[in-house]
């Protein structure tokens, strides 16, 4: 039987692959190929890593990035028709996202965080919201940069930037429900909830910025583009934010 950390980065390497394949791809039939095999190469490394890691192994780049990954592939699979259908680019945006986490995702931690507090189930909930709250956050994002850099008709336009305000409303309730698990976990393990401290304004400034994005007035931009832009950007500072934490932290 190979070695799991093996497997893992040899499907690292092929989700890098073909995910640069999939930023080219420019027919239906292709991308429902090459889609399908992202989504199952992710599901193999993420299983190849927690049969080396253990499953509460969930705060650490890999399971962040991977998790995050899968969550891209699932949604994406679920609108890949219509956007090849009405000429969307969302695909190679989320593309280009699955390719950097991948790339990502070969930063591997030299220890699995295993410890008794780790797997407390509130734990578990804590690090589990951040991969996909980040998932969710990449797809609006590809969403709203579809609108961004493509001239579509009205009917579009909103369909494309509902679709990435329903995802990133998601993921503001997934990041604010692992928040309060975070808290009740410190409340069980320390007898304290978060503390005045640099986690805890990290993860103020990100709630407060998915706020600032999602309730950003239209009234204050000259047009839709505009308006769109201006949904993107603290999102994309998020994505960037939770990203750079966990490979910086490694």
């Amino acid at each position: 039987m190979p070695d799991p950390m093996t497997v893992y980065v040899c499907c690292a390497w092929l989700n890098i692959l073909f995910g640069s394949i999939a930023l080219f791809q420019k027919k239906i039939a292709g991308a429902m190929v090459i889609w399908t095999l992202l989504g199952l190469f992710w599901a193999v490394q993420m299983a190849s890593f927690f049969m080396a890691a253990e499953i509460t192994s969930l705060s650490g780049v890999a399971p962040t990035f991977g998790i995050a990954s899968l969550v891209i592939c699932l949604w994406q699979g679920r609108t890949l028709k219509q956007d090849y259908k009405s000429v969307l680019i969302r695909p190679h945006f989320n593309s280009f996202f699955l390719t950097l986490l991948a790339c990502g995702s070969l930063v591997i931690e030299d220890s699995p965080h295993d410890s008794f507090m780790m797997g407390y189930i509130f734990a578990k909930l804590f690090f589990l919201s951040r991969p996909l709250s980040l998932g969710l956050t990449l797809f609006a994002l590809g969403g709203a940069a579809t609108s961004i850099f493509l001239k579509m008709d009205e009917n579009a336009d909103g369909m494309i930037l509902a679709q990435s305000k329903n995802a990133a409303f998601l993921a503001a309730i997934i990041f604010l429900g692992g928040e309060i698990c975070g808290c009740y976990w410190g409340f069980m393990g320390w007898g304290t909830t978060w503390r005045w401290s640099g986690n805890f304004y990290f993860s103020a400034m990100l709630f407060v910025l998915f706020m600032v994005s999602l309730h950003v007035p239209r009234s204050l931009f000259p047009s839709v583009k505009a308006w769109n832009l201006g949904f993107s950007i603290p999102l994309a500072v998020i994505a960037l934010a939770m990203t750079l934490s966990k490979v910086m932290n490694s």
